[in-house]
């Protein structure tokens, strides 16, 4: 066979395995930083029900859930949270980076500033699914579900 056929199927060939070696690259993500446990980001794939119990030192009917961020993503905290229609909740969240949170659904927002946490206080008053995310991340920090 001539040099001319070969070229040609080699480059085919080369530009394939290229192309899925950059494929998995992406899919793999970038740097030698490990994946964050847990489907958001974050440190724990658990639920939290709140319960007066857990929240001692909150108001009655009020379920006051934690968490901390670094860098964008979550380390601490839940990645799904539950309450009941009509409590109030309290989202507190600590972030060494500037950061917005946001309460899908409910449309709320607060300013975090580096280093700073923000307390978020809110009546659950609509049943659903909703996403709490670091706004400037695209991250989300949790799932609240509201029961009722």
């Amino acid at each position: 066979m001539s040099s001319s056929v070969l070229a040609p199927r080699c480059r085919s060939a080369f530009a394939a395995a290229a192309a899925a070696s950059a494929l998995s690259l992406l899919l793999a993500g970038c740097g030698d930083e490990p994946a964050a446990p847990g489907p958001y980001g974050g440190a724990r794939d658990a639920t939290a029900t709140a319960s007066p119990l857990e929240n001692e030192d909150a108001a009655p009917g009020t379920d006051h859930f934690s968490f901390v961020a670094e860098d964008g993503r979550r380390v601490d905290g839940d990645a799904r949270i539950t309450t009941q229609a009509g409590r109030t909740v309290i989202l507190e969240v600590t972030s060494n980076t500037p950061e917005e949170l946001h309460v899908h659904g409910y449309d709320l927002y607060a300013d975090i500033e580096p280093g700073g946490t923000v307390q978020l206080e809110f009546v659950a008053d609509l049943p659903g699914i909703f996403e709490v995310e670091l706004h400037h991340a695209h991250v989300v920090l949790t799932q609240l579900r509201v029961d009722g």
